[in-house]
């Protein structure tokens, strides 16, 4: 993630656990964005794909909020070990590998 050097170079003199939030509230801000733009692509493409359905509705509100969660907990888990490491580096080490 090349936004976690970015928010190194911020991280001098934040809290370990704050910079973690700011890891994960970027990668899930990213990620509800592109669950917006992938609702509104599936509601459009589903009209020509309504054959192909069997025993869903293309509409079904069950599928869609099952597919936004499981993308949000997979983006989650994406992002955890990038933020727990960017959150253990040390400020002045990455300061200095700059």
């Amino acid at each position: 993630m090349s936004s976690v050097v970015q928010l190194r170079r911020k991280g001098c003199g934040v809290t370990a656990s704050h910079l973690l939030q700011l890891v994960l509230g970027e990668s899930l801000r990213l990620t509800a964005i592109g669950l917006v733009g992938g609702a509104a692509l599936a509601y459009v493409v589903s009209r020509g794909l309504t054959a192909m359905l069997y025993n869903v509705s293309r509409l079904d509100p069950t599928v869609y909020a099952v597919s936004a969660v499981a993308m949000l907990s997979a983006c989650a888990a994406a992002a955890a070990l990038p933020a727990r490491r960017a959150a253990q580096v040390d400020p002045v080490t990455a300061l200095r590998a700059e």
